[in-house]
């Protein structure tokens, strides 16, 4: 274990705290409210229980964008559930019940509990499109709806899913999510966009591109010979250089001296949904966070990639660690607070040299 320093005390994230943060993850999009283990049992109709809206004339698109039974959007007033807070929610109830104390967090309700994470788990994969990602909205007929980050949660839902109620049904899926992430990454760009119908090929998204790596490196215990046979080895590789300031792609900033506030986020025209009264929020991916992750998730699997360095670029970031504190200080959004202390925790247990 590596300890993070200040000038006159060790830092180290509590795992007590942590154990909460965790499940912050299922709403660092909407900050709707922290949503902890029991929170959700409690919140038995989601998204069902808000007040209707009322339109003006007939609802939008012959009426599928109604109210959807169940599901989360950005805003308790929001009539229709967003497929990245599906997933966190999912994800959050998958965590709980693979939690060691999972019995005594839910008590004589773990049998809704299981039932619930049924029902999330329909909600995510009823968001999957043909070409095998997924759709942020419940229109999975128009490919040009098809986002990344849509895809990424909800890979990593299926993933934790599929550790703590392993079904066939989820084999499919998610192995076609994993072959569209491969397929429509590049990292000569720095990785993926938010759509993959961007036209500016050049400009790049680290965060996002940190966070696809994270999950796709979730993947590997039950999915590596996909990921080999899709050239993970190559991105895995390129993110390496990038991360240690070697080999920047155009028109990026070195991880190593780009600021912790710099952080990418989704182009207007990206969060418009064509011919769709729908407009998506513009996420922002922190790179720091994300980054910060994969490596945690880089070292506990690099003996199955022995080829690739085992991203010495993560000592650079670790040094970081206390321009995290004042970035997240600084801010009042929920979810910069969630992802950057996961990302200090998993920096406290990387194998790096004392300082």
């Amino acid at each position: 274990m590596w300890s993070l320093h200040s000038s006159r005390e060790t830092i180290r994230p509590p795992h007590e705290i942590l154990a909460g943060v965790l499940i912050n993850i299922a709403d660092m999009e909407s900050q709707k409210r922290t949503i902890f283990f029991l929170r959700i049992a409690d919140d038995d109709q989601g998204a069902s229980n808000y007040p209707p809206i009322k339109f003006n004339g007939p609802p939008p698109n012959g009426g599928r964008l109604g109210m959807e039974q169940g599901t989360r959007g950005y805003f308790a007033y929001v009539p229709w559930g967003v497929t990245e807070i599906n997933a966190r929610v999912a994800l959050a109830l998958a965590r709980s019940l693979r939690h060691p104390s999972a019995a005594a967090l839910w008590g004589t309700r773990l049998p809704e509990a299981r039932q619930r994470l049924q029902h999330c788990t329909d909600l995510v994969l009823a968001r999957l499109t043909t070409t095998g990602a997924w759709s942020p909205v419940n229109d999975t007929h128009e490919p040009r709806f098809v986002r990344t980050d849509s895809t990424v949660m909800s890979l990593w839902a299926l993933l934790e899913i599929q550790r703590v109620a392993p079904s066939d049904a989820l084999k499919q899926p998610i192995q076609d999510g994993l072959r569209w992430m491969l397929t429509n990454a590049d990292m000569q760009t720095g990785g993926w966009r938010p759509s993959p119908f961007q036209r500016n090929k050049l400009e790049g998204f680290p965060g996002l591109a940190a966070k696809a790596i994270y999950v796709l490196l979730l993947a590997v215990p039950d999915h590596k010979a996909l990921l080999v046979d899709g050239g993970f080895g190559d991105i895995l590789t390129a993110f390496d250089h990038w991360l240690a300031g070697e080999e920047i792609p155009p028109r990026q900033l070195s991880f190593t001296t780009r600021s912790l506030s710099d952080n990418d986020r989704m182009h207007d025209a990206d969060r418009y949904l064509y011919r769709s009264p729908r407009m998506l929020e513009g996420t922002t991916h922190l790179w720091f966070a994300w980054a910060a992750l994969a490596c945690k998730a880089r070292e506990r699997d690099a003996d199955q990639f022995p080829d690739v360095k085992t991203f010495p670029g993560c000592g650079r970031l670790a040094v970081r660690v206390n321009e995290a504190v004042q970035f997240v200080t600084s801010e009042t959004s929920s979810y910069v607070a969630s992802e950057n202390l996961l990302a200090l925790d998993a920096i406290a247990e990387l194998s790096l040299p004392p300082r």
